[in-house]
């Protein structure tokens, strides 16, 4: 490899590892308002998860969580405090551990 190649690869590896820092630096000063979008974002993909899974087991669990409805679910995240619908998350994994596998 010629020298030119070299610096061609050192500069890219340079630049991926500055995009990689950025991208966790804005992670970890997100706003309080991104932070919960995240939070409530992965709330409805988990709770949807949740749902499939009963559905698949043929459960027959029921309730306002049991849906795979994101924008209800997300809707629903937004106007508790997080540690209700963590307890929603555990609650409902702790329901499917009781019902087949």
């Amino acid at each position: 490899m010629t020298n030119k190649g070299r610096i061609f690869q050192a500069g890219r590896a340079q630049s991926a590892g500055l995009t990689a820092a950025l991208v966790a630096a804005a992670l970890l000063t997100a706003s309080p308002a991104a932070r919960a979008d995240q939070d409530c974002n992965w709330y409805a993909q988990t709770s949807a998860k949740q749902e499939q899974t009963n559905e698949s087991r043929n459960c027959k669990f029921k309730g306002d969580g049991w849906t795979v409805d994101k924008t209800k679910l997300v809707a629903w995240c937004q106007s508790v405090p997080p540690d209700e619908w963590r307890k929603a998350v555990t609650d409902r994994e702790n329901q499917l551990k009781t019902c087949g596998s």
